[in-house]
């Protein structure tokens, strides 16, 4: 956090918002400051694509094999292992058993369509269902057809969580 802290210091722009003001207030750039969140967003998501290359490549050597006998049970615990397991709301998650069980299908039928995968097909994959975001996808309709009652109450265990903190 201190990285971020640092980079936020150096876009702080101090104006007089009224010529008649004794006090600057500080300003920041939005612009930059989104630029930094995409920055490091495509940092992450670069690793967790590295990660999910080498994770597949090492499943494969170490079966010996060309991914023919590389099954669904070995991809999701790799997968597993790779995302975080907890998040930080009930509203949002990470990749799942059907998300997962769609990137592994994704993966035998794109580019060489045989009985098993390739690291790259897999990484196709995952980039194409959200399993490489390294951030967590929305999971409850946050519209008028949601249940206002529930997220409000999600809403509020998660403020008295972060509250003591």
């Amino acid at each position: 956090m201190a990285g971020w802290e640092a980079k936020i210091q150096k876009n702080i722009m101090k104006i007089k918002v009224n010529a008649l003001d004794d006090q600057e207030t500080e300003f920041v750039d939005v612009d930059q400051v989104m630029s930094m969140y995409m920055e490091q967003f495509h940092k992450l998501k670069e690793k967790k694509q590295i990660d999910i290359l080498k994770g597949v490549g090492t499943l494969i050597k170490e079966n010996d094999i060309q991914g023919a006998d590389l099954g669904i049970i070995d991809i999701e615990q790799l997968v597993r292992d790779l995302l975080p397991h907890k998040s930080p709301s009930p509203s949002v998650h990470f990749a799942k058993k059907m998300t997962i069980c769609r990137a592994y299908i994704y993966s035998l039928v794109c580019g060489s369509n045989t009985d098993g995968i390739d690291p790259e097909e897999f990484l196709a994959g995952c980039n194409r269902f959200g399993i490489d975001n390294p951030t967590p996808i929305i999971n409850k309709v946050l519209a008028l057809y949601g249940v206002p009652e529930e997220l409000e109450k999600d809403f509020k265990k998660l403020v008295e969580k972060y509250k003591g903190q």
